[in-house]
């Protein structure tokens, strides 16, 4: 009995699971799926080294009968780490979902018991070389899982990778705390010119697309699109806008707050009660604690503010603070 069954799945090439405890119509789609992978893969001999493109696209590839590879990317999910202003480096974690046409994956659902979708390793296709163009650094964030690709049988391939990216980001920190950041993830192709691939990006408009951390929040993801020409190559870079606002809670009231509540007690404490003989030590205690209260305040400013060749706001507000306690020569003048 045993033999007969053996030499049945040889010459079909099926395996009858639902001996295993699985249901008739998983047992019908994993034989099927195994089917249409020996089709594609083996039959059709699939080379993953091959691009799929048309060569001889003509320069004018508009004219062309035969359309450009399209390549789309799909901002799923951004969680930022960091946003480091002296080394002007945007780190973060971002989950693209990458899709993309290869004919040669095509098959006939009619011929496969009407399975149109299988999931397979992007081990065993060619995926796109288009990735994030100005990463300083590029991970893929896998863990001990493999990535897995989702085939359809019009050719469709949809592939999700995420990756832990840190991007340069031109920051401008002239109204810190308050600034507000547009960072870029460029997304090209470095080896294919504009008439052989098209790029699009999209924007998961979902309530946990975006993500920050305690300093900084992620308010919203622009797509953008423009072209790049060189003498040798015509490129098409598309990506995401990244719009980061400062959260200013902690320079407000740890810092900002602090000076101003000290230059207002120092200025009543100092000038605006009576002179008095007697109450002159006072005035000078009041003084020098209200000056060594704020030195210790503009040192966490200093260590906080980025440093930059701008000159931010908050610091501008806080030296003004303090330089209300100093002479005009600078030198500490009490009301005596």
């Amino acid at each position: 009995m045993f033999f007969f069954f053996f030499l049945y799945v040889c010459v079909n090439g099926e395996f009858d699971y639902t001996e295993y405890g699985e249901s008739a119509e998983y047992s019908n789609y994993l034989n099927q799926a195994t089917a249409i992978r020996q089709e594609v893969f083996t039959t059709r001999n699939y080379d993953r080294y091959l691009v799929p493109i048309f060569g001889q696209i003509p320069s004018n590839y508009t004219m062309s009968q035969t359309e450009r590879l399209n390549v789309h990317f799909m901002l799923y999910y951004c969680k930022l780490f960091n946003l480091d202003a002296e080394s002007q480096i945007f780190s973060a974690e971002v989950e693209l979902k990458t899709t993309w046409r290869d004919p040669r994956l095509v098959w006939n659902p009619s011929r496969f018991g009407g399975v149109a979708v299988i999931y397979i390793s992007p081990d065993l296709l060619w995926i796109p070389d288009a990735q994030i163009g100005n990463a300083k650094v590029l991970d893929p964030v896998n863990g001990n899982t493999m990535p897995v690709a989702q085939l359809h049988s019009n050719g469709m391939v949809f592939m999700t990778t995420v990756f832990y990216v840190e991007t340069s980001c031109q920051i401008n920190a002239n109204k810190f705390p308050f600034d507000k950041q547009n960072c870029t993830l460029s997304i090209l192709s470095l080896g294919l010119d504009q008439k052989y691939i098209s790029l699009g990006v999209e924007v998961d408009r979902g309530p946990k697309t975006l993500g920050g951390n305690g300093e900084w929040v992620i308010v919203d993801a622009i797509p953008m699109r423009y072209e790049s020409v060189s003498l040798s190559a015509n490129l098409e870079v598309t990506g995401f806008f990244i719009l980061i606002n400062r959260v200013p809670n902690f320079y407000v009231y740890v810092i900002a707050l602090p000076c101003f509540i000290l230059t207002m007690l120092s200025i009543v404490g100092m000038f605006w009660s009576p002179n008095i003989k007697k109450e002159q030590l006072t005035k000078l205690s009041i003084g020098l604690t209200s000056l060594v209260s704020m030195t210790v305040l503009l040192d966490m400013l200093a260590r906080a503010i980025p440093k930059t060749q701008v000159f931010p706001l908050l610091a501008q507000v806080s030296l003004g603070q303090f330089g209300t306690n100093l002479a005009p020569n600078g030198s500490f003048c009490p009301s005596w």
